[in-house]
């Protein structure tokens, strides 16, 4: 959706999405089962004037910067490096 958006009704939908179920592991050697959900949007809509939005059933950290957390997380595209 733009970035800096909160208004949902402007959000680009995937063409595709894929849902499975992954085991994970933490650093302290714990395993357990979680979804993951991958979803494919059309190169067009890639953009610094887009972001994607994580939006999570329960608060998580800050995509791993260790902030505070989120449960619509807002990951902006850099793309002065991409070719």
């Amino acid at each position: 959706m733009p970035a800096g958006s909160k208004d949902r009704s402007k959000a680009i939908p995937p063409t595709k999405s894929i849902e499975t179920t992954d085991e994970f592991k933490n650093a302290m050697g714990a395993n357990f089962e979680g979804k993951s959900i991958t979803a494919i949007f059309p190169l067009a809509v890639l953009s610094e004037q887009n972001a994607v939005h994580v939006v999570y059933d329960k608060p998580k950290g800050a995509l791993g910067t260790g902030a505070s957390s989120c449960d619509d997380c807002e990951v902006r595209f850099k793309l002065d490096k991409v070719r």
